[in-house]
C-alpha cells in the first residue's frame, strides 16, 4: 500500500524539541509491503532514472524514482523466506544474497531497465581452507565498482568468512579468486586495496587486498562494545567507522591512516535516547557525512569531518511505537538501513515494520564547540576540572561531560549566538556566551569556582598525622563521590558546593574506618578532622591496594558497586554489597551486570589479596568478612569453590572453604592464636575464587573485611605461678607479686596489641610507674620461660 507524505513546511532546527525527531531531512514517499522488511540500495539506469531496490522477507522489490513522491514497482524477485537479505549493483546487474534458503547469489540483469528485468542463480562449488561446499546463501555482499570484484560475507561454506569474485569477465559467471576462511565475516567495505571486514566479536580485520588473490590481514581492532557488525570508511582510507549492533552500542571512529594500527578517536550515540537500549546497524559514509540506520531511532545524518567529535545535523525517526518495547529487551524493529548515493541526493531508508522510505535531505556541516574547564578555587586554581557537564542551551540536545584533562567536545547542527551552561556536582554553575559558525571549530574555557572542604587525619593514639590515607566525600543529592589522598600533614583539600550535602569516609591500612557526620557545606572553608585507630578493617569504598591476580578467561575480581544477575529466578551476582558496611561497594568476580552467564568465573581461578597486615605484637587475632558464594548450572553437580586462606608469608593456612551455593550475603568470623599459625610482620589474607571442569555458572563476592588484636582468656601454656597486680586500677604506681622468683619480662599490652612498655623481672617482685601511660583498658603479660599469663588491668 501507497501511502504519500509531502512536507508542506520545511522542519528545520530552530523549530525542533529535544522530543523532535526529525531534523534536516523530508519525507517525500513511503511504502508498506505487508510483510517485515530488511535491506535497501539504489542504482541509476542506461537512461538516468533513479531507483529503490529494498528485501523483504520473502522478496525483492525494484521501484523506479522518476517520481520520487510515487515509487512505481518495476520488478519483484520472489524467494526463500528469510529475515536477511542484502543488495548491491553493478554493470546493470544487481547481486542479490538471502542468509536462509538454499537460492545461492540472485542476479537481476536490468540492462534493459526500465522496460524489462530478468534474473538468475548463481551457485558455484567453494572451496575454503576450513571446507568445500555449493554457495547456497550468504548473510553479505560488497561490491567494489571500480575493479569489478564482489565481496560475499559469511557464506555457508567453511568458517563462512569472504569470498572474492571478479565480475568483470562475465556478469552472470563470477569467477571466484580467493576465500578468507579465518573467521566469520557478516559484513565488508572494499575501497582502494583495503577490504574491511566486519567479523562481530572478532573484531574488525583490515585486509591488502591490492592483489585479489592473496588478501593479506594489516590489523584487527576490537570496537567499543565488542560486536562489529558494519564498517565503512572514508575515501582516502584515513578514517573507518564501525557500528556493533547491541542494545546501548556505538558509531565508533578510527583513524586508520598508518598501516598495522587503527587508532580510536570517538563513539556516538543519538543524546535524545540516551537511556533507551537503542541499536545502531548499519553506517555509510558520504563525504563529510555518516548516514546510519538506528533501528527504533531512525535514519541519523552526523557530521563527521572532525572524527573525533561526531554530531548529529539530520533525522527522521520511522519507528515511533517505543511505549510498546520491552525496556530490557533488545529492540530489533524500525530503520534497518539507509542508502544515500543516488546522484538526486535522495536517501532511502528500510524499515522492518513500515517498509520503505524515500526523503530529501539537507547535509548541513556541524558548529563544533571544543574547550577545557578548570578549577577556579584557590588552592587548586588551574586543575583540569573531570566530569564536567558542557550543555550547549537551545532547541537541539547537545552536550558532553568533560575527560581527566578537563577537555570536552560538543556541538550541534545551528550556528548563531547559544548560551552553554557548566556544571559539575561539586562546583558552582556557571553559563557563558558562544557564538557558533557552521563548518568551524569554537573554543569556549570555562573556571569554576567552589567552597572547599580540609580535612586533617591523625593516629588516635599518638596524635601523628597519617599520610596516604583515603578520604571519600560523598555527595548525597548526587551521589556521585571523589577520592582524596592526605598529604604528609595528613590534610587533603576537597571541592564542596555550599548549600549540597556531604558525608566523609576516611579509609588507611592498619586503621579502622571512620565516618564523618553528614554535613551542609558552608560558603568559604569547611574544616572536620579524623582520629584513626589501629586495627585492619576494609569496606572497600576506597582503593586500599588489595592485589588481584587474573587467571580466569572471565570473571575476575572487580571492585566497584555490584549489579546484580538473575539465573532462573535467584541471584547469581549480588545486587548491592553488606549494607550494614560504609559505602556501597565490594569485591565481586566479575561485575559487568549483562546475563548471569557472561561474566561470571570461566576457565579458571582469580585471586584477591590483602595489603600485609603486622600482628607480630598480638597474642590473638579475630577476623571477620562477609562472603557471597552462587554456583549453578553446567553439565554435572557444580563442583566450584570459594576459599579464604590466611599467610604469615611463609606458612598458610585455610581458614574456610565455601561449597554450598547461596544467593545471599553471609557472615564468617574467627578468632585465632598463634597456635594457629605464627604471627609475624607479613600477614595477609588470600580469597580465591574458580571455575572447574566441567564448567558451571559460578559467582563470589567478599566484603566488610576487619582484623583486630584480641587477648585470649588463658593462653595455651600458662604460667604454673601466681601473679598478682595491685592497684587495679591504678593512677601511676602498680606492683607485681609472683609466689616464687623468676626471671622474664613483663609487658603493658593496649587493646590493639600493642606493647606500650616492657620491663625484666628477676625475682618475685617489681614495682612501675604507669604514670605516662593514656587512661584506657590494658592488658599485663608476665613471660617466662616460654610461659605466660596475662592479667586485665585499667589505668585512670
Amino acid at each position: 500500500m501507497l501511502r504519500n507524505f509531502i512536507l508542506l513546511i520545511m522542519i528545520t532546527i530552530g523549530g525542533a524539541s529535544y522530543g523532535q525527531t526529525i531534523l534536516n531531512m523530508d519525507l517525500l514517499s513511503n511504502i508498506e509491503f505487508g510483510e517485515s522488511g530488511n535491506d535497501v540500495w539504489g542504482f541509476v539506469d542506461a537512461t538516468g532514472t533513479e531507483y529503490a531496490v529494498m528485501g523483504t522477507r520473502n522478496a525483492t522489490r525494484i521501484y523506479s524514482l522518476e517520481d520520487p513522491t510515487n515509487p512505481v514497482e518495476r520488478y519483484v524477485v520472489t524467494g526463500a523466506g528469510s529475515v536477511w537479505r542484502d543488495i548491491k549493483y553493478y554493470n546493470n546487474h544487481l547481486y542479490v544474497t538471502t542468509d536462509q534458503g538454499s537460492e545461492g547469489l540472485t542476479i537481476i540483469d536490468c540492462t534493459m531497465a526500465p522496460d524489462s528485468f530478468t534474473h538468475s542463480y548463481w551457485k558455484p562449488e567453494i572451496v575454503a581452507p576450513s571446507g568445500t561446499g555449493t554457495l547456497q546463501r550468504a548473510h553479505n555482499i560488497y561490491i567494489d565498482t571500480d575493479t569489478g570484484f564482489a565481496y560475499l560475507a559469511g557464506h555457508n561454506v567453511g568458517n563462512r568468512g569472504i569470498m572474492i569474485c571478479d565480475l568483470k569477465v562475465d556478469p552472470k559467471e563470477p569467477v571466484i579468486t580467493a576465500v578468507i576462511d579465518q573467521f566469520y565475516s557478516h559484513d565488508a567495505y572494499v575501497h582502494d586495496g583495503r577490504l574491511y571486514s566486519s567479523e562481530l566479536g572478532a573484531g574488525l580485520a583490515i585486509y591488502n587486498i591490492t592483489d585479489p588473490s592473496n588478501p593479506i590481514e594489516i590489523t584487527r581492532q576490537e570496537t567499543s562494545t565488542d560486536f562489529c557488525h558494519n564498517a565503512w570508511a572514508t575515501l582516502d582510507n584515513q578514517y573507518v567507522f564501525t557500528t556493533d549492533e547491541r542494545s546501548s552500542a556505538y558509531m565508533d571512529a578510527y583513524d586508520v591512516s598508518e598501516d598495522g594500527s587503527a587508532l580510536f578517536l570517538d563513539k556516538y550515540r543519538p543524546l535524545e535516547s540516551i537511556n533507551n537500549p537503542v541499536i545502531p546497524h548499519n553506517t555509510h559514509i558520504l563525504g563529510d557525512f555518516a548516514i546510519t540506520s538506528w533501528y527504533t531511532d531512525g535514519v541519523v545524518i552526523t557530521d563527521i569531518s572532525n572524527p573525533s567529535n561526531i554530531i548529529k545535523v539530520g533525522q527522521y525517526d520511522t519507528y515511533t511505537n517505543e511505549a510498546s518495547l520491552n525496556p530490557n529487551g533488545a529492540w530489533f524493529e524500525g530503520a534497518w538501513g539507509a542508502y544515500p548515493y543516488l546522484p538526486s541526493g535522495l536517501v532511502l531508508v528500510s524499515d522492518i515494520n513500515t517498509g520503505l522510505y524515500v526523503f530529501g535531505t539537507q547535509y548541513k556541516s556541524a558548529s563544533f564547540l571544543e574547550g577545557k574547564v578548570t578549577s577556579k578555587v584557590p588552592f587548586e586554581l588551574g586543575k583540569a576540572i573531570s566530569g564536567a557537564k558542557v550543555e550547549i542551551l537551545g532547541t537541539q540536545l547537545a552536550y558532553d561531560k568533560t575527560l581527566s584533562t578537563g577537555n570536552y567536545k560538543t556541538g550541534n547542527a545551528s550556528e548563531g549566538m547559544f548560551r552553554v551552561a557548566f556544571s559539575h556536582p561539586n562546583y558552582i554553575s556557571d553559563t557563558l556566551d558562544v557564538e557558533l559558525v557552521s563548518g568551524q571549530i569554537t573554543i569556549l574555557d570555562a573556571q569554576l569556582t567552589s567552597s572547599y572542604l580540609i580535612s586533617t587525619v591523625v593516629d588516635d593514639l599518638t596524635n601523628a598525622p597519617i599520610e596516604g590515607a583515603k578520604v571519600v566525600v560523598l555527595n548525597d543529592e548526587t551521589g556521585t563521590s571523589d577520592e582524596y589522598v592526605t598529604n604528609q600533614d595528613g590534610n587533603i583539600n576537597a571541592v564542596v558546593k555550599a548549600g549540597s550535602k556531604y558525608q566523609t569516609l576516611v579509609a588507611s591500612w592498619g586503621y579502622l574506618h571512620e565516618a564523618g557526620a553528614e554535613f551542609t557545606a558552608m560558603e568559604g572553608e569547611n574544616a572536620s578532622d579524623f582520629r584513626l585507630t589501629k586495627g585492619y578493617q576494609d569496606d572497600f569504598f576506597a582503593d586500599l591496594n588489595w592485589e588481584v591476580t587474573t587467571m580466569a578467561e572471565t570473571g575476575n575480581w572487580d571492585r566497584n558497586p555490584p549489579v546484580g544477575t538473575i539465573n532462573q529466578g535467584e541471584q547469581s551476582n549480588p545486587g548491592q554489597d553488606v549494607q550494614t558496611d560504609l559505602g556501597n561497594s565490594c569485591w565481586t568476580t566479575g561485575n559487568s551486570g549483562t546475563s548471569a552467564a557472561e561474566d561470571d568465573i570461566d576457565g579458571g581461578v582469580t585471586t584477591l589479596q590483602s595489603p600485609v597486615m603486622d600482628m607480630s605484637s598480638w597474642l590473638g587475632a579475630n577476623l571477620k568478612y562477609s562472603y557471597w558464594f552462587y554456583n549453578s548450572g553446567g553439565s554435572g553437580t557444580p563442583n566450584d569453590s570459594l576459599i579464604v586462606y590466611l599467610t604469615n608469608g611463609s606458612d598458610i593456612i585455610t581458614l574456610d572453604k565455601y561449597t554450598i551455593s547461596g544467593s545471599n550475603w553471609k557472615e564468617a568470623e574467627f578468632k585465632l592464636t598463634p597456635q594457629d599459625i605464627s604471627f609475624t610482620s607479613d600477614m595477609s589474607l588470600i580469597v580465591t575464587a574458580g571455575d572447574y571442569p566441567q564448567g558451571h555458572l559460578v559467582e563470589g563476592a567478599f566484603d566488610a573485611f576487619s582484623a583486630q588484636p584480641f587477648t585470649p582468656s588463658n593462653t595455651n601454656n600458662p604460667l604454673t605461678q601466681i601473679v598478682t597486680l595491685q592497684p587495679n586500677p591504678s593512677r601511676d604506681l602498680i606492683t607485681i607479686s609472683l609466689d616464687v622468683s623468676i626471671k622474664g619480662n613483663v609487658e603493658i599490652i593496649n587493646t590493639l596489641g600493642q606493647t606500650v612498655s616492657k620491663e625484666i623481672i628477676n625475682g618475685d617482685y617489681l614495682q612501675l610507674n604507669v604514670q605516662s601511660i593514656p587512661n584506657g583498658n590494658y592488658y599485663l603479660k608476665v613471660t617466662s620461660e616460654g610461659r605466660s599469663s596475662v592479667i586485665p588491668f585499667v589505668k585512670i
